[in-house]
C-alpha cells in the first residue's frame, strides 16, 4: 500500500501501469492484473475515441467490467454517466441526457444505443506486455463524471464532479485512514455504481494499491468464506446489512478483519456495539451524500457520540438549522445547503438530527417519496396517493391510496392482494426492489388540515 497517493489522474495511470500486483482477486482463486485490465480498456476506448457520442452511461454488474468502462471512456475524454439502477423507467426518464448506454447486461431494454463492455478473459495471459498510455499532466482532471440521485422534486437528480473533486475525496481518506489500516483484501456488499461503494471499493484501493475482491459479498456468511481465503481484510458495508449480522463467531474467528465502513444511513448504537463484540473494534461510519462527497464520521461509542467532519470540508449552519456544505469534493464552489438538521458541538463536530425533507433511505437505498407518489399518480387506478416511510423495527415504504372509479372497482373484483401485486408490479419499471411499498391502505380519502396540507401525523395512525 502507498504512502502517498498520485496528485492527478495523470500520475494515477501512470502508476498504475507500473504495478506488477493484482488489482482484482476472486475467492475462486483468479486474479487480474492492470495489464489485462488496459488491454481491454484500450479496446474499448478506441471504439469510443472515434464515436460521436459524448456522454456515456455505465451500469455494470461486475465491478472489473465496471472499471474497463469507466477508464475507456475516460481515456478516450468523453463523459460517464453513472446510473444507480438500471430499471427500464428509470433510464427513460433519463435517456435525453445519454448517448450510449455501456453494460455488461445481456438483457437491456432497448430506450437507448447499447454498447457491451468486452470480456477481459482474452486479455488474462502471464507475462502480457502493458499498453502505453501517453497521458499529459492533469488533462483528465477536469474531465466530467456524472451521477444520479433522487432531488427534491421527486424527478431524478444529475450531479456532476469532475476527476479532481473525486481524488481529492480519496487523498482525505488516505490520509486519515492509512497509516491504521496498512493492509488488506479490500471487500464490499454495497454497490460500486453509487458514490461511497465507487470511492471505497474501486477509486480508494486503486490508486492506493490495494487488491479489491471481485465478488460482492451480500451475506454476512459469506464473510467466512472470504477469510479462508484472505488472511486479512476490509469490509466497505453497510447499516443494513451491520444490523443483520447474526453469525455466532467463536473467539478469534474474525481477527482477519482490520477495518469495516459503513454509510448509506445512520448505524444504531446496538448494532454498533454488536459489531464491536464481534471484530473487536467499532465501525467506521462515513456521513455524507452524492452532492457534497464525505463530510464526516464517527464510531459510535455512546449514543451522543458526534460526527467529526473532515479536515478538508467547511461547514455551517443555516437560519433553518440545517447543515450547508463547501469542499474540494463538490464542482461548484458555492455553498451546498442540505436538508440535514444539525446541532453543533464544537468547530468540528455536530450531532445530526434527522432530515427535513421527503428523502428517506430505505435499506441504505435513497428513495425520494414524492418521486413515488409522481408515479403512482400516472396509474389509471389512482386518485390521490401519499407516499410515507415507517419505522418498525426495520424502515420500509408505505403508501395509502385514493382509488379512481377503475382502481374501484378492480378492488372489488379481484381484492386486494391483486391489487397490491398490480401497484407493486408497476413500480419496479421505476425503483429497485428492495424499496418498494411494504405496506398499502386503500382509503375514500386522504386527511387534510384547514389549511389544506396532509396530517403525517394521521398517516402514520392509518398504516399502523
Amino acid at each position: 500500500m502507498k504512502v502517498e497517493l498520485p496528485k492527478d489522474l495523470s500520475e494515477v495511470l501512470v502508476d498504475l501501469c507500473q504495478r506488477t500486483e493484482p488489482v482484482f482477486v476472486s475467492l475462486y482463486g483468479d486474479e487480474i492484473r492492470w495489464q489485462a485490465l488496459l488491454h481491454a480498456i484500450n479496446h474499448l476506448q478506441q471504439e469510443i475515441h472515434h464515436s460521436s457520442a459524448q456522454r456515456y452511461a455505465i451500469y455494470c454488474e461486475d465491478i472489473v467490467l465496471f472499471t474497463v468502462a469507466l477508464f475507456a471512456v475516460t481515456l478516450a475524454k468523453k463523459e460517464a454517466v453513472l446510473l444507480p439502477n438500471g430499471q427500464p423507467a428509470f433510464l427513460a426518464s433519463i435517456a435525453h441526457d445519454l448517448d450510449v448506454l455501456l453494460t455488461d447486461k445481456s438483457k437491456v431494454p432497448s430506450i437507448l444505443p447499447i454498447k457491451k463492455v468486452p470480456s477481459i478473459t482474452p486479455y488474462i495471459k502471464p507475462n502480457t506486455i502493458t499498453p502505453a498510455v501517453k497521458v499529459g499532466s492533469s488533462e483528465y482532471d477536469n474531465l466530467k463524471i456524472h451521477f444520479y440521485t433522487s432531488g427534491s422534486t421527486g424527478q431524478p437528480k444529475q450531479v456532476t464532479k469532475n476527476w479532481i473533486n473525486l481524488i481529492e475525496e480519496v487523498k482525505a481518506l488516505h490520509q486519515r485512514w492509512s497509516s491504521q489500516i496498512n493492509e488488506g483484501y479490500v471487500i464490499g456488499s454495497v454497490s460500486f455504481q453509487h458514490i461511497y461503494g465507487f470511492l471505497f471499493r474501486v477509486l480508494w484501493p486503486l490508486f492506493s494499491g490495494r487488491p479489491i475482491i471481485h465478488e460482492t459479498v451480500s451475506y454476512p456468511e459469506n464473510l467466512l468464506t472470504a477469510l479462508d481465503k484472505f488472511s486479512s481484510l476490509i469490509w466497505v458495508s453497510s447499516p443494513a446489512l451491520l444490523k443483520r449480522f447474526d453469525i455466532d463467531c467463536s473467539p478469534g474467528s474474525l481477527k482477519g478483519i482490520k477495518a469495516i465502513f459503513s454509510s448509506g444511513g445512520v448505524l444504531p448504537l446496538l448494532p454498533a456495539r454488536h459489531i464491536q463484540r464481534c471484530f473487536g473494534f467499532l465501525p467506521v461510519e462515513i456521513y455524507g451524500s452524492t452532492e457534497t462527497g464525505g463530510i464526516a464520521y464517527r464510531q459510535q461509542v455512546c449514543i451522543d457520540t458526534p460526527w467529526q467532519s473532515f479536515p478538508t470540508v467547511n461547514w455551517r449552519v443555516t437560519e433553518k438549522d440545517t447543515l450547508s456544505i463547501n469542499s474540494l469534493y463538490m464542482s461548484d464552489e458555492e455553498w451546498f445547503d442540505t436538508e440535514d438538521k444539525v446541532q453543533p458541538v464544537t468547530e468540528n463536530t455536530f450531532h445530526l438530527l434527522g432530515r427535513v425533507d421527503r428523502i428517506v433511505k430505505i435499506e441504505e437505498k435513497r428513495v425520494s417519496l414524492v418521486e413515488v407518489e409522481i408515479c403512482l399518480e400516472k396509474h389509471s387506478f389512482v386518485e390521490d396517493i401519499a407516499a410515507l416511510a415507517v419505522d418498525d423495527h426495520r424502515q420500509y415504504l408505505a403508501c395509502i391510496v385514493v382509488l379512481s372509479a377503475l382502481g374501484e372497482a378492480f378492488l372489488k373484483e379481484q381484492g386486494k392482494l391483486a391489487l397490491n401485486q398490480v401497484f407493486r408490479k408497476y413500480l419496479e419499471g421505476y425503483f429497485e426492489a428492495i424499496v418498494l411499498p411494504k405496506k398499502w391502505q386503500y382509503v375514500e380519502e386522504l386527511p387534510l388540515s384547514s389549511e389544506g396540507k396532509l396530517v403525517h401525523a394521521e398517516l402514520q395512525k392509518w398504516i399502523q
